[in-house]
């Protein structure tokens, strides 16, 4: 799963030592932006937030992902029952909060795996995509551990994030869109790269 760097608060917390409802409160109470990453035995999960409350939430089980409030819950609930899982908190900017909460908006489920920039051009692959107005996105992971995603709308490329770098579309911001197309792709190219392809269902 895509994971923007941000700063982290903690790491690896125990869920046998955390009162839920206690954690969600005090966030609340500090007006935290960012996202709580929960490792679990079978999945993982992350809870985005915005100034304190609750915008989105996206688990992984197996190659599907589910995301919205009813994701919310069951991701708090297996918290609470689940004595072993881990928990990272990481603050981030709004505006990549609120871009990765669009980005994760919709369940997908894991159609390409660890596709190789070596046998498959990832430029072309995007416009493969596009004309066929698909719907989900791609991560892309690069050898030295660097991240990417890109997503796309009934073809249209929606968002992509570089790691530290954030491209998002607006009507104004085209040419930054466009750049950050031609760099991603000229990167994977360059230094070799791995991709996989979530598609909305």
């Amino acid at each position: 799963m895509f994971f923007p760097k941000g700063n982290d608060i903690w790491v690896n917390l125990r869920t046998l030592f955390i009162d839920m409802d206690r954690f969600l409160i005090f966030l609340k109470k500090e007006g935290f932006t960012g996202y709580v990453h929960f490792i679990f035995s079978d999945r993982q999960s992350m809870i985005f937030f915005q100034e304190g409350d609750v915008i989105n939430g996206i688990e992984e089980i197996k190659e599907e992902r589910k995301s919205g409030p009813g994701t919310v819950k069951e991701i708090l609930e297996q918290a609470r029952r689940e004595k072993n899982g881990k928990i990272t908190v990481s603050k981030l900017s709004l505006d990549l909060v609120l871009t990765l909460s669009e980005i994760f908006c919709f369940p997908v489920k894991l159609v390409y795996k660890s596709i190789s920039s070596e046998f498959s051009h990832l430029g072309l692959f995007i416009a493969k995509l596009k004309n066929e107005a698909f719907t989900g996105y791609i991560e892309v992971r690069f050898p030295d551990e660097k991240q990417g995603i890109i997503s796309l709308d009934r073809g249209k490329i929606k968002n992509i994030l570089i790691q530290e770098s954030q491209f998002r579309i607006k009507k104004e911001r085209q040419t930054y869109l466009k750049l950050a197309n031609l760099k991603i792709v000229e990167e994977a190219q360059r230094k070799g790269a791995i991709f996989d392809v979530f598609s909305a269902y």
